[in-house]
């Protein structure tokens, strides 16, 4: 959940949000999507729009501070959409090391896992009117549902079974 709440200084907005981040940790990429009400594409930070970097990123920082760029999520058509009360974003397959480059951001991917799993990773959303940031909030790791778990181990079993057989 995205709120003017979890923003450092706090700001006075009713716009809130909800996104979604997943990490496929074999190809290094990152899809993300976002839905946000209350801020529409006019109202994102025009200097960071025209930058390569755009005015939604992932940030590492401790709860209640700020923190450096890891992960720009460029504006562009493809990737940004407006909404009936907001606008949306849905990016997928983004290679963590072009992104990372892209921020000037040296930490290996393994690394970025690791903060993602320790709550140390945010999501900012830079705004005309809150140029240092309207929305944020925490990248909060969810695990796979144990089913899920024993869903992908049983397959693994059948394709080593499958292969002895051979």
């Amino acid at each position: 959940m995205l709120s003017r709440d979890q923003e450092v200084p706090l700001v006075v907005t009713d716009a809130h949000g909800t996104a979604t981040l997943t990490v496929d940790q074999a190809a290094a990429t990152l899809d993300f999507s976002l839905d946000v009400i209350g801020i529409d594409l006019d109202g994102l930070f025009d200097t960071l729009v025209e930058a390569p970097v755009g005015p939604v990123h992932l940030h590492n920082a401790p709860a209640g501070s700020n923190g450096p760029i890891m992960v720009p999520l460029a504006l562009d058509t493809d990737t940004y959409n407006d909404t009936e009360d907001g606008f949306g974003l849905n990016v997928v397959n983004l290679a963590y090391g072009d992104a990372a480059a892209l921020a000037g951001c040296d930490l290996s991917f393994g690394d970025f896992v690791s903060l993602l799993q320790g709550s140390a990773v945010y999501i900012n959303i830079h705004t005309d009117a809150f140029a240092s940031g309207e929305l944020s909030g925490r990248v909060s790791p969810v695990p796979l549902p144990a089913s899920a778990v024993l869903l992908i181990a049983g397959l693994g079993s059948l394709v080593t079974m499958r292969r002895g057989q051979g």
